[in-house]
């Protein structure tokens, strides 16, 4: 049936369209539905745009599952061929959402558009940026810092680890800052500064992946 299928979708690619538009923004690659997986909705996603108009195409990056900077019938193929166990795994950035290292014409309005979920570990012995400058406790500084750049911050929470930390200068401090910020230039600046994006998967706390939800542990608004 899986050879049916792919040859059936070799065979449309003639028929095709190239796809290009400007640079883009945070996404990850091969979630081309934005459902935060990649899985067999996403190619059925790539050819649904390509042969039906289905789908919005806010983010063309994310169907260029083989990075050629083109949205074509080789994605679909490729994306089938990883997730059947017979090809490599598309470029970065896979899995976790970041920026397109290759120069192409694509673009990704998705992570422009919308909110972004992010998490930074402070360390030992360092000051951050928000330390200097801002009042408050840890998240309203935060936030202030972020807005200073010009993000939209919603939301900040900060996620205690539930083991022993290193004390040493240089170690991480044993817990995480995560901030949903919205905002191109601000996202940028914050990816540059250390923090890192997350992708929700599963039945698992939306704004952390790594760590179970915490029902006592709410999301802190920001105070205006």
């Amino acid at each position: 049936m899986r050879a049916i299928f792919l040859g059936l979708v070799l065979l449309c690619a003639a028929a095709a369209p190239s796809w290009a538009a400007d640079d883009g923004g945070i996404f990850a690659r091969g979630d081309a539905n934005g459902d935060g997986a990649f899985d067999i909705g996403d190619p059925v996603y790539i050819l649904r745009f390509l042969f039906s108009n289905g789908g919005d195409g806010d983010c063309l990056d994310a169907l260029d599952v083989n990075d050629d900077g083109q949205i074509n019938v080789a994605d679909a193929v490729s994306a089938l061929a990883f997730l059947f166990g017979e090809g490599p795994p598309p470029p970065p950035p896979f899995l976790r959402p970041g920026r397109d290292e290759t120069a192409d014409e694509l673009t990704c309005l998705r992570g422009l558009q919308e909110e972004t979920i992010l998490s930074y570990s402070p360390k030992q012995c360092e000051r951050d940026a928000w330390d200097t400058g801002f009042e408050g406790k840890e998240e309203a500084r935060v936030a202030a810092w972020i807005e200073s750049l010009g993000g939209r911050v919603s939301e900040v929470r900060i996620e205690y680890w539930p083991y022993p930390v290193c004390e040493a200068c240089g170690c991480p401090r044993g817990y995480s800052i995560l901030v949903r910020v919205a905002g191109s230039e601000a996202i940028a600046q914050l990816l540059r500064y250390g923090f890192m994006p997350i992708v929700p998967v599963g039945p698992v706390d939306p704004i952390d992946p790594v760590l179970p939800i915490d029902p006592i542990v709410p999301f802190v608004p920001v105070a205006r």
